[in-house]
């Protein structure tokens, strides 16, 4: 691999390693000599190949680690350049404020001037920090974990996000991407990001942008970022089951309702309103009170097929304070009734219609049941 941030690659140039780390010795290609030639300084890196030994070295990070501002071998002191190696085991980065040509933020490493990313972490959520242009080859080529990506307004450039298709594995789980630059950054080449079948966020004022965009425009889904909340998928979980997909999200605080679509090919299928204690507007479906989060079974979709689904928490003057959206995808088999989690083989003892009034017998529409283990249940009579 090349390494990030300037003209390198060398794996047939010679390495050494000091307090437990290893570095490259890094060079530049001259094409009047057409040799590769030592630039003075080194990289970390986790493999380099010894023409000395002739054999491979390699090294594994865990944990924290220190990178300085220089490093003495041998006598010679050469200033530490760059990184590219395995870090998908590592829980810090610290860059010595010393050193001249990179620095650490919150654990990733930036060009010292702050405009280039050249590595993040291994981790499932990242935000990238305004100020960033660049994102480098092999930014995140070992984070395997990483499933939600934030680039700021300021990102002009993405080189590549290494993807299960190349060599490395990272971003091989990357789902949910939000861009907030009013203008699409360039791509680097035609497949930096393997998975376009996640979702895209992008400034409302630049969705014509980013759809007719040579690169973005390829993403299954585009959406807007509105009133600067960005929909994110943290908090939301499904457990599918046959025809239907049971949701749980967490209380939101200042909430005073929620809102769960449900679509099929950008069609709605499905929409519930919730109250602020997670019940279903005008029915009481459980006891109010302090809540963690709460739970709702969707059913009566199709088996065996894909959905989108888009969730918020609404505070006063309908202020959107939370947006939660995915995708998932119903076993197979027969189809079921909207109801809710969780009910049981307890015997029926009330019925009424969705307005809540009272039913001698099932009547074609939603029934609301009530169970004598004080359940309910919606279900669905044809």
């Amino acid at each position: 691999m090349c390494a990030l941030f300037c003209t390198i690659c060398a794996w047939s140039a010679n390495g050494f390693e000091v307090d437990g780390i290893l570095y490259q010795i890094e060079t530049t290609y001259n094409s009047a000599t057409g040799q590769s030639e030592p630039t003075g300084g080194v990289i970390v890196t986790s493999f380099y190949y010894d023409y000395n030994t002739y054999t491979g070295i390699t090294k594994e990070y865990t944990g924290n680690i220190t990178i300085p501002a220089t490093v003495t071998h041998e006598g010679t002191v050469y200033p530490v350049k760059g990184i590219s190696c395995d870090l998908s085991k590592v829980s810090n980065i610290n860059v010595s404020p010393d050193n001249s040509y990179i620095k650490s933020i919150d654990g990733a490493v930036y060009s010292k001037d702050g405009d280039t990313l050249i590595c993040c972490l291994n981790r499932t959520e990242f935000s990238i920090p305004e100020g960033v242009k660049i994102i480098r080859e092999s930014s995140f080529g070992y984070c395997n974990d990483l499933t939600t990506l934030i680039m700021p307004a300021s990102l002009e450039y993405v080189e590549t996000l290494y993807n299960e298709k190349s060599d490395q594995e990272g971003t091989k789980n990357l789902k949910y991407i939000t861009i907030k630059s009013t203008t699409p950054p360039e791509a680097g080449y035609d497949d930096i990001i393997y998975n376009k079948n996640g979702y895209l966020y992008v400034p409302k004022e630049s969705y014509s942008l980013y759809d007719e965009h040579w690169y973005w425009g390829g993403f299954k889904h585009i959406q807007c970022i509105e009133d600067g909340v960005a929909a994110v998928p943290g908090g939301v979980t499904i457990e599918t089951g046959t025809g239907s997909a049971v949701f749980t999200w967490p209380k939101s605080d200042n909430a005073v309702a929620y809102e769960l679509k449900v679509l099929k090919d950008g069609v709605e299928v499905c929409s519930l309103e919730f109250n602020a204690q997670g019940q279903v507007t005008g029915i009481v479906l459980r006891s109010a009170g302090e809540s963690e989060g709460f739970k709702f079974k969707v059913g009566g979709l199709e088996a065996d097929s894909e959905y989108d689904f888009r969730l918020k928490a609404i505070g006063v003057n309908n202020a959107e304070i939370a947006s939660y959206t995915g995708t998932f995808r119903t076993d197979g088999g027969m189809n079921v009734a909207v109801e809710e989690s969780n009910t049981s083989d307890a015997v029926e003892t009330a019925r009424y219609d969705i307005n809540g009034r009272p039913l001698n017998a099932p009547a074609k529409g939603v029934n609301i049941v009530k169970y004598s283990d004080g359940s309910v249940e919606k279900e669905l009579v044809k």
